[in-house]
């Protein structure tokens, strides 16, 4: 059995202990997140073992025309993890100007919240990048456990 990436592992950990501190929604402009401020340390090696990979680093820049600093914590605005609530509909832009990325902390899907996007799933330390400036289509599903990295795009 081939061994969990650094990426992978530190989002399997992360997401016991995000699950086990979020308990309602709580995000003041999306109600359709459930975030908690008290598991961001929780998550801080996920976003730590994300930057550190050039490679993700490099096809973000790909797929959202960020410029990373020479430190990528600079382009950070924000991150938190989220348990996706069962709402469906259109979400105007989220976050516009930046880019966005979603991390699985467990399995996501459509059937658990991750919404319509390129990447129908994603595994413990897989990931999606997007534009803040899109809209995003929300799944019927709700339960699944992610991390939102917020992105400066320069």
């Amino acid at each position: 059995m081939p061994s969990a990436s650094p990426l992978e592992a530190t989002a399997v950990v992360a997401a016991a202990k995000v699950r086990s501190k979020i308990l309602r929604a709580s995000h003041d402009r999306y109600p359709w997140l459930f975030i908690s401020p008290e598991s961001k340390e929780d998550v801080r090696p996920v976003v730590e073992a994300l930057l550190a990979n050039k490679d993700v680093l490099q096809r973000i820049s790909e797929d959202t025309g960020v410029v990373f600093a020479t430190n990528p914590f600079h382009n950070i605005v924000d991150y938190y993890p989220i348990i996706w609530t069962q709402r469906s509909g259109k979400v105007e832009p989220p976050f516009p100007g930046k880019a966005l990325v979603i991390v699985g902390l467990e399995y996501v899907d459509q059937n658990n919240g991750l919404p319509k996007l390129h990447k129908r799933a994603l595994f413990p330390g897989d990931y999606v990048s997007i534009l803040g400036d899109n809209e995003i289509h929300l799944s019927d599903g709700g339960g699944g456990t992610s991390l939102f990295i917020i992105l400066e795009k320069s």
